[in-house]
């Protein structure tokens, strides 16, 4: 049974880390761009609520977030 080193362990979790990273960014400025079209065609912060899962209060945050803002905060859509 070989070793396992726990820097190189280390060092591969950061590599995933940052991949993780790169796609939740991606995936945030699509959201964002989601919303933004949503509320474009007129619907109200409740009725994109209710269209994609969220409450209205966090549309209202995420539509209020400027793109290069966006973190790994506003992944997880847990809170009401």
């Amino acid at each position: 049974m070989a070793l396992v080193d726990p820097a190189d362990v280390a060092r591969r979790a950061t590599e995933e880390l940052a991949i993780v990273a790169a796609r939740v960014a991606e995936l945030s400025s699509v959201r964002i761009g989601a919303l933004r079209e949503l509320q474009r065609r007129g619907l109200s912060y409740e009725q994109i609520a209710a269209r994609v899962g969220l409450s209205k209060g966090r549309v209202g945050q995420i539509l209020g977030e400027k793109d290069t803002d966006v973190d790994a905060r506003s992944v997880g859509d847990s809170r009401p």
